[in-house]
């Protein structure tokens, strides 16, 4: 039995006070270890050439965003009004207008 559930290698590791060469041990979900080697792991991923963020969350979201074939990447989309009330986007409306065209009508 491994002493680890996953093992990262070889990446290089970015904390909020150092960025150093390891490897890190995962137990039951939680980071279990930090070392220059580590062995074992009943799975193991190569981050050779990567950075490795260990308990890095990733906040960043894009909301009603358009994509690159023209569809919204919000499931829900909030109406955005104007100042002036005949710029208002109406709540029945399929989708709204790109940004570059909302800020137009400003």
């Amino acid at each position: 039995m491994s002493s680890f559930d996953t093992v990262i290698h070889g990446g290089r590791i970015a904390t909020a006070s150092d960025v150093f060469d390891a490897d890190i041990g995962i137990k039951d979900g939680r980071i279990a270890a930090i070392a220059e080697k580590l062995s074992g792991g009943e799975r193991r991923i190569d981050a050779s050439g990567k950075l490795v963020l260990p308990g890095g969350i990733e906040a960043h979201a894009h909301i009603a965003q358009e994509s690159s074939t023209g569809l919204m990447t919000a499931t829900t989309i909030i109406p955005v009004r104007s100042r002036r009330p005949s710029a208002a986007i109406p709540p029945s409306s399929p989708s709204p207008p790109s940004i570059a065209a909302s800020r137009s009508r400003t």
